[in-house]
This record gives C-alpha cells, sequence and structure tokens, in this order.
C-alpha cells in the first residue's frame, strides 16, 4: 500500500515526459517554437525562450520519474548466516528468565532479543545478595550477546562490578563466548557462569 502513491507520480510523470518527446518528434510547430524562428531571442542560440522551459519541464518529469523509484520498498534481506535466526529457534531457545549458578550469587536475568541492536541482551530482574552488595541495580543491562555467522557460538559481553555496601568502586565488560553445543534449552554455559532457565 505504501508503494502506490511514488509508482502514481512516477507514472503521471513519465506519461507527460512522453507527451512532450512525442509533441517534439511528431509536431513540426512544437519543434518550431523548442528551437525559435527566425528572428526570435533564443538561448545559447539553439533553443527559444519557450523551448528553454520545455527542456526545463522534461528534466523536471525525468526526476520526477526517476526519484520515486527509490522510495518504493524493497523487501528486507534476511540474513540466514546467523544459527537458528531465520527460523526464530535461537530466540525462542534464549529469551526467558535464567538464574546464574554461581556459588553465593543466583541472580537472575531476563534476556530478550533486540531486533534494532541485533543482539540478544540481559536484564537483572532479581538480585542476590552479592549482586546487591556490590552495586548492581535491578533493570539495568549486565549481559548482551550476538550471533557469530556461520558458527555455533554466541560472542558474549558480561557486565562485572567490584564494590561494597550497595556502591561499585569498579565496573568493567567482560568478552567472552556462549557455547551453544554445551548450552541446552535449560542451560545456559558462558565463558564467565552457567545459567539455568527459570522461565
Amino acid at each position: 500500500m505504501n508503494d502506490i502513491l511514488p509508482v502514481l507520480v512516477s507514472g503521471v510523470c513519465g506519461l507527460l515526459l512522453v507527451v512532450l518527446v512525442g509533441a517534439f518528434i511528431l509536431s513540426a510547430g512544437f519543434r518550431d517554437a523548442v528551437l525559435g524562428a527566425q528572428g526570435e531571442a533564443t538561448v545559447t542560440g539553439i533553443l527559444s525562450v519557450k523551448g528553454v522551459a520545455i527542456v526545463l519541464l522534461c528534466g523536471l518529469f525525468l526526476a520526477g520519474l526517476l526519484i520515486p523509484l527509490g522510495y518504493i520498498q524493497q523487501p528486507v534481506a534476511v540474513d540466514e548466516t546467523k544459527p537458528g535466526l531465520d527460523a526464530g529457534g535461537l530466540i525462542a531457545r534464549l529469551v526467558g528468565i535464567w538464574e546464574a549458578q554461581i556459588p553465593d550469587n543466583h541472580f537472575q536475568m531476563q534476556i530478550n532479543w533486540n531486533p534494532s541492536a541485533d543482539r540478544f541482551e540481559g536484564r537483572l530482574l532479581k538480585q542476590s545478595p552479592t549482586s546487591e552488595y556490590i552495586g548492581f541495580q535491578r533493570g539495568e543491562l549486565v549481559w548482551v550477546a550476538v550471533p557469530v555467522a556461520n558458527s555455533n557460538e554466541l560472542q558474549e559481553q558480561q557486565k562485572f562490578r567490584v564494590g561494597a555496601d550497595g556502591k561499585t568502586e569498579l565496573m568493567e565488560w567482560k568478552a567472552g563466548t556462549v557455547d551453544l553445543d554445551k548450552s541446552t534449552a535449560q542451560n545456559l554455559v558462558t565463558s564467565y557462569a552457567s545459567f539455568r532457565r527459570i522461565k
């Protein structure tokens, strides 16, 4: 439906352009008006003032024919090199609530797929006493993962903090991988921790 207006504008401009060119070819009177009769003022010694206006109109109609075509929506290409994303398999496998299997730090994160950033994002959903103690906040982004083309891994970034009494002294993102061969629908194995699906 969004493609109708550009096609309509392009079609009208194309039709008017054909009419002008056809009139120039088929009508001697129109041709004389464009080229200028003897004794009539001309531009560059070839075109009459009326002819210049007609040439400008032709240029305008040509632009009107071509420019709207660029606004016609093209089909979005699906990158099938990303494992499972074309069928939604990987998204269904990772999206959910996961609990860290770290001694004394069983925080939970909610993983979602962010299509605009083309990555998975994990946000802190439930604190553990340890994560709260070092300054993590509920809702903050703590984990991201990007599918790797032609691979059974995800490139991950996991947030780490050092702190005490709810105040962070140092925060950094560490790079790692998610091994999809070792992970299952219920267990997520990353470079720094394993997670168990809660929901």
